[in-house]
């Protein structure tokens, strides 16, 4: 994953392919890198195999964070249970 460069106050959207991702999942996930302080990861299946993840820098600063590998953990509720 390679965010790139972020301005400050700005947000950048990166889609990443998961397969087996579905819409409605929970998305668990674990970066390859430090996240910089004063910037917030969310992340969300847009689509079938796709994990979004939006980097919101609140710095006065952009921010840069470097490319690197990062691991996902799916949830989906099957009637009352939770299924990994």
């Amino acid at each position: 994953v390679n965010p790139g460069d972020t301005a400050a106050g700005a947000d950048a959207q990166v889609a990443v392919t998961v397969t087996g991702a579905a819409v409605g999942d929970f998305v668990m996930f674990f970066p390859g890198v430090a996240i910089t302080s004063g910037v917030t990861v969310q992340a969300t299946v847009s689509a079938a195999n796709t994990v979004t993840l939006t980097f919101d820098n609140e710095t006065a600063d952009h921010v840069d964070l470097a490319s690197s590998t990062w691991r996902f953990v799916l949830l989906r509720l099957k009637g009352n249970a939770a299924v990994l």
